[in-house]
């Protein structure tokens, strides 16, 4: 066998829940099989995903297949790169109205500081 063991530290709360799901979804066999079926679908995913994403100033952006085309090819017409495209047009978005930025800004503090969604 091939397969490498690993440990997994997770809450009580965390393995109640998952065990309530295997008792209410008993195809997904055990505890072991579950998590590794997760992580596969979870990587799955990313990798179709990462195609579709651009990354740079510290963030990741996805988009749509037919969107991220769009990008690229706007892109490569008066940019070095998608992620430069991306910036300025966010730049030109917020800077284009001093008082869009302030909002935006003033936003984030009230999210952040009262817990709730803006």
């Amino acid at each position: 066998m091939d397969d490498e063991k690993i440990s997994l530290r997770i809450s009580k709360e965390e393995l109640q829940a998952l065990d309530a799901y295997l008792d209410e979804n008993p195809e997904h066999g055990s505890r072991s099989n579950l998590i590794k079926n997760a992580v596969r679908a979870y990587l799955n995913r990313d990798a179709q995903a990462g195609s579709d994403m651009i990354r740079g100033g510290g963030m990741t952006i996805r988009l749509p297949p037919y969107l991220k085309a769009s990008v690229d090819a706007l892109a490569e017409t008066m940019y070095n790169s998608p992620e430069e495209y991306i910036c300025d047009l966010i730049r030109r978005d917020l800077d284009a109205d001093g008082q869009k930025a302030r909002d935006v800004r003033d936003r984030a503090v009230f999210a952040a500081t009262s817990g709730i969604s803006p």
